[in-house]
């Protein structure tokens, strides 16, 4: 059960990831080439980081030319910094349900 409830959370990760990519990020050249990676930081919880990292992390930086940095944290923590900075700079957030429908009824977060 643990394994399918891994697998699936990072399923649903990179999929957000992958939709959640930030146009600004990464400047182009005359000829629409990349000059530079994505940055992207993705809040999220401390769990199983490390097969988290290997798994989707890692290789979603390379196929996405993109470099992810981590805010790690129980979900009260990193909601809290988001309200207390909203422009905060996370791309992408995931949180219980009760902080994520807070921050959605305060108008914290971007329609993607």
């Amino acid at each position: 059960m643990k394994k399918l409830l891994l697998v699936g959370l990072a399923t649903i990760t990179a999929l957000t990831l992958a939709a959640c990519g930030n146009s600004e990020s990464a400047s182009t050249d005359d000829s629409g080439e990349s000059k530079g990676n994505k940055q992207l930081v993705v809040s999220t919880f401390a769990l199983s980081e490390d097969i988290v990292r290997r798994d989707i992390i890692e290789p979603f930086e390379k196929q996405e030319n993109a470099s992810l940095t981590l805010d790690l944290g129980n979900s009260a923590d990193r909601f809290t910094k988001l309200v207390n900075n909203p422009n905060e700079a996370i791309d992408v957030i995931e949180l219980s349900q009760n902080n994520a429908t807070q921050g959605h009824t305060d108008g914290l977060f971007e329609t993607i």
